[in-house]
């Protein structure tokens, strides 16, 4: 791996009009300090990671702004997963539970359509939870993120925590979305399972890119015991990150993250040995 120092962000005025408060900057720098953070390209998680911030520290500028200036790490062909190893600290992912499910959204659903999405998923559930993306590049990828926690197997667990009733309302939701609205750019849908793994958290992601309503159908239908299937064949107590696509009725494991953000790279169907 090759190191280098880069400034991550700071409080001036971005490209999209918006600035960082720098009454966040310290708990931001603390958590690079506290956990790996992996960086992707403009934010595509369907792509794996190129590095991990290694560590962050909060500065003045010479203007009375401030920024946060990290020490990134970067992935190169030569490292191994031993020379690649961590100092001890994993990949943070969140727990915190909601009762249903979490939608996580970009600027890209700031418009009218979006918010008649957003407005009708919150119908299904008024204790699902929302929150905003940020997302600082040049052209961020459009993502529509539903994150469902559960405490075990992914199959029968969203069925289970979701019941048969929002279990359906949530797919028709999306498919009536998805075939109305008007792409004219990529959009990913990331389903995002939050459960445990031999006693440890991980995050299982399964994206589908301008899915069509057969897509999301499908999808519902049929995918999540080949995932249940897949993780189980899976070796090794430090793996916490696992990213599939869902692409013409086929489900493809694209990557496998280490806790310390070291890709694994896969590339193989679930179902297939």
């Amino acid at each position: 791996m090759k190191s280098f120092e880069c400034t991550i962000l700071t409080t001036h005025v971005d490209l999209q009009g918006e600035r960082f408060a720098s009454e966040g900057l310290e708990s931001l720098a603390a958590s690079y300090n506290e956990y790996y953070l992996p960086l992707t390209r403009e934010h595509d998680i369907r792509k794996a990671p190129i590095g991990r911030v290694k560590s962050a520290s909060v500065e003045s500028l010479d203007d009375g702004e401030f920024a946060v200036r990290g020490i990134v790490e970067m992935f190169e062909e030569g490292d191994t997963l031993s020379s690649a190893q961590g100092d001890g600290r994993k990949l943070l992912i969140a727990t915190a539970d909601s009762p249903t499910f979490t939608v996580e959204y970009d600027s890209s659903y700031e418009n009218p359509e979006g918010h008649k999405l957003l407005a009708a998923l919150k119908d299904l559930s008024p204790e699902s939870g929302a929150r905003v993306q940020v997302k600082k590049s040049l052209e961020p990828l459009s993502v529509l993120t539903v994150a469902i926690y559960l405490s075990g197997a992914i199959a029968a667990g969203a069925l289970a925590k979701l019941g048969e009733d929002l279990y359906d309302g949530l797919k028709n939701v999306l498919k009536n979305y998805f075939a109305s609205v008007k792409i004219s750019r990529e959009r990913v849908m990331d389903f995002q399972f939050r459960t445990t793994r031999y006693g440890e958290e991980i995050e299982v992601h399964i994206l589908l890119t301008n899915p069509t309503s057969q897509d999301l159908e499908s999808f519902f239908s049929s995918c999540f015991g080949n995932v249940d299937a897949f993780l189980s064949r899976c070796e090794g107590t430090d793996l916490a990150r696992f990213v599939f696509e869902y692409r013409n009725g086929s489900l493809e494991c694209l990557y496998i993250l280490r806790k310390d953000c070291v890709p694994l790279q896969v590339r193989r169907k679930p179902g297939h040995r």
